[in-house]
């Protein structure tokens, strides 16, 4: 069962839907808009307005009221109509007929991923995640473009370079990935998995430092073959 203790965005700053959506907007990487500026702007408006009047039954909008329209949207928004979830679909029904939707390699990619990959480790469920936080080595702690993760939040030094698993729904529409959108193809992210993991060490500067983040010890060497490689590829791409 998926870990129900996460949050939302890849540290898990966020702890509820409506808390995520207004954040995006002043994020200086984002819409660096300032909410006080956004709701100025909203509220000038006639056509906003009058929606929200609507909506709510008040004229002037509030960043609660922007928070719960965004967020209903976002509960309007389906699942990725892929393979994947018409396979998924079918099976409970017709286990046969589902099985006949996917190629031989679409079928060892999946077996390979609920097995020998090791994929459903962390990426289980209905959502392909356990919705939990792991350190995976892309951290670069004490170097550039050092990201802290988990700990930026929590201000735990146990979190240090921690992040959220991803779902994998879609994922053939939303690269890069990996938290700082490192890979940009499958094979060489899944060569990476296939070593063990990313898993740097300590530099003279940092050597006896106790918060050094160290790689989860899920991720150990998988043995995967090219052919095998080739077979979860496959399977990602109709996810």
């Amino acid at each position: 069962m998926a870990c129900l203790c996460g949050g939302l965005f890849w540290d898990g700053r966020a702890q509820t839907a409506t808390e995520q959506a207004l954040k995006p907007i002043e994020n200086p990487i984002e819409m660096d808009l300032p909410l006080e500026e956004a709701l100025k702007r909203l509220n000038t408006s006639t056509d906003y307005k009058a929606a929200f009047d609507e909506a709510y039954g008040k004229e002037h909008i509030t960043s609660a009221m922007l928070a719960m329209a965004l967020v209903a949207f976002e509960r309007t928004i389906p699942p990725p109509d892929s393979k994947y979830q018409r396979f998924i679909a079918l099976a409970q029904e017709a286990p046969k007929k589902a099985q006949a939707m996917l190629s031989e390699s679409e079928l060892e990619g999946l077996h390979l991923f609920r097995t020998k990959a090791k994929c459903m480790t962390c990426h289980e469920g209905a959502l392909l995640s356990d919705n939990d936080f792991h350190v995976t080595g892309f951290h670069r702690y004490g170097l550039s473009f050092e990201d802290l993760g988990r700990s930026e939040f929590t201000k735990n030094a146990q979190d240090i370079g921690k992040f959220r698993t991803p779902s994998l729904l879609g994922i053939s529409k939303t690269g890069p990935w990996m938290h700082n959108g490192l890979f940009v193809q499958f094979r060489p992210m899944i060569e990476q998995y296939n070593a063990g993991g990313f898993k740097p060490k300590p530099n003279r500067k940092n050597a006896m430092d106790p918060h050094y983040p160290k790689t989860t010890p899920l991720l150990q060497p998988l043995s995967l073959s090219d052919d095998e490689i080739s077979a979860l590829v496959a399977f990602l791409n109709i996810l």
